[in-house]
């Protein structure tokens, strides 16, 4: 049967081609596909250990509405496409669903791409202001693709229109590059976008129009108390919410920007800061953060400037909040330094001749002498270094300024895996084995074989999720790639002439 499957499946898929992209192709678990290539022995020959999958179960990654595609599903991580003819055979011979197919936008190393969560945006047309019109599209579609689709509801010419950004019903941005996707020019999903078309005079609508759409989109909750405000995502920005909400919470730096004492300390001049700019949207922020008028606060206006003045943050891909914390302390101290002509300073070193304590003083002096703002006053110190000459013995101190330390978090060793195993007989057993991450599988099979007295050629190692296997483990693979949360099971395995059909459920 493994054979007679590999060999209809490879006649009807044929080689992925550019054909499929604007046409629908159908979801599978990556991890039932990954099973199923291993059971009929897709690269090679079948693989015997691995017993015929089960029905195919699409329902995991659907939440209680039986439509809506969990938020917590990533698109390397748990998909695969296939082809109608390629879908209809498997659920032919195995049976299940629910069927979830999907736009092919793209084919890309032999592999068909499509969003797996639907992307929605709202269309604003200036000829119809007071309504708007609700489009599913891919979030990879092209501006110049994505005018044609809308110009087959609105029938305008596109040499007619502007185009823009209509984030919580402002222009937030024109879009003016045809060949960037939906994607790249950081349309969100379920937001606004304008169309804009000339009047027959020649002239543009009055922005007045849509003054009903103004702060639309803006999550709108029962107050809270100053400084407990949340920071919406736009995209994935957890990283810069994560930072900002660090900082809005260090209090006198949060006292001194709301009362305007920041205001007298901009530098306008500082070639290394942002003349100003960075800390006027920080203020901007915060004032929204430690307001009462609601819980949660959009950080949109703040990432754009960030992105103005640091490529490195551009778009709304996840990014370290470490680094981005370090460009937003930096960047306020050369806003906010009141040093307008830095002079030379002279880096000084002790000898003997003078204590600590006069030697950091001096070093002090000569740091803030360049480098005088709130971020130094409350997040800088002085780092002791000592030298020791191996040939005279002479010693060498010195203090240097930091604005941060970097400290080790102590390595988990060792942990306990809780294994589940399930004999020929039906006998089920629990054993807990110590192991490291840096192990592999085939060390974990060893402990359990010496535990239970079966041979390490009959023990296969899964992972089980509601009563069906979701992963067999590879000998080979880390034992990291098991988590804390994962259910481990056991199964006692007996391979004989003819390899019994069948999948290995929990009984």
């Amino acid at each position: 049967m493994r054979n007679n499957e590999r060999s209809e499946i490879l006649r009807i898929m044929g080689k992925p081609s550019d054909d499929a992209i604007g046409k629908p192709v159908y979801f599978l678990a990556r991890n039932w596909w990954s099973h199923w290539t291993y059971y009929i022995g897709a690269s090679g020959n079948p693989d015997l250990r691995y017993p015929r999958p089960s029905h195919i179960d699409n329902s995991f990654y659907l939440e209680a509405d039986g439509e809506t595609i969990r938020t917590s599903i990533y698109p390397e991580q748990d998909q695969v496409f296939v082809t109608k003819k390629v879908w209809d055979q498997l659920v032919s011979w195995y049976g299940g669903g629910p069927e979830i197919s999907r736009i092919c936008y793209a084919v890309r190393n032999g592999k068909y791409l499509a969003d797996l969560k639907e992307f929605k945006v709202k269309l604003i047309w200036s000829r119809k202001p007071k309504q708007f019109e609700l489009l599913k599209i891919s979030k990879h579609t092209t501006i110049s693709s994505f005018l044609d689709q809308a110009a087959k509801i609105y029938k305008f010419k596109r040499d007619k229109i502007r185009l823009y950004d209509f984030h919580q019903g402002k222009k937030f941005a024109e879009i003016k590059s045809m060949l960037a996707t939906l994607d790249e020019c950081r349309i969100l999903d379920g937001q606004f976008i304008l169309i804009e078309q000339r009047k027959k005079d020649g002239s543009w609508p009055n922005d007045k129009i849509y003054a009903r759409y103004a702060n639309s989109g803006a999550i709108i909750r029962e107050p809270t108390p100053p400084g407990k405000t949340g920071i919406s995502n736009i995209g994935n920005t957890c990283f810069m919410a994560s930072s900002i909400q660090c900082l809005s919470q260090t209090v006198p730096l949060v006292d001194f920007f709301l009362s305007q004492q920041f205001v007298r300390d901009i530098n306008r001049t500082n070639p290394l800061g942002q003349k100003g700019k960075l800390a006027e949207s920080y203020y901007e922020l915060l004032k929204d953060l430690w307001s009462i008028n609601s819980s949660v606060s959009d950080p949109r206006d703040f990432k754009k400037v960030i992105e103005k003045c640091d490529a490195r943050f551009s778009g709304y891909q996840q990014h370290d909040s470490q680094e981005l914390l370090v460009f937003l302390l930096d960047g306020i101290h050369e806003d906010l330094n009141r040093v307008l002509n830095k002079p030379y300073v002279t880096k000084v070193e002790g000898d003997g001749t003078i204590t600590d304590s006069e030697l950091a003083d001096l070093a002090w002096k000569g740091h803030k002498a360049r480098n005088d703002s709130i971020i130094v006053d409350y997040f800088q110190g002085l780092l002791k270094s000592t030298l020791t000459c191996p040939i005279n013995g002479k010693v060498s101190t010195t203090f240097d300024p930091f604005m941060y330390l970097t400290v080790p978090i102590p390595v988990r060793t060792t942990r306990k895996i809780i294994i589940r195993l399930i004999k020929t007989t039906g006998e089920k057993i629990k054993f807990g084995i110590l192991t490291e991450d840096n192990k592999k599988i085939s060390d974990l099979i060893r402990e359990l074989s010496n535990l239970c007295g079966i041979s390490q050629e009959n023990l296969l190692i899964t992972n089980v999720d509601k009563r069906r296997i979701q992963k067999i483990y590879k000998p080979k693979e880390s034992v990291s790639e098991i988590s804390d949360v994962d259910d481990i099971y056991a199964y006692e395995m007996f391979f004989g002439d003819e390899p019994q059909e069948g999948s290995a459920t929990e009984k």
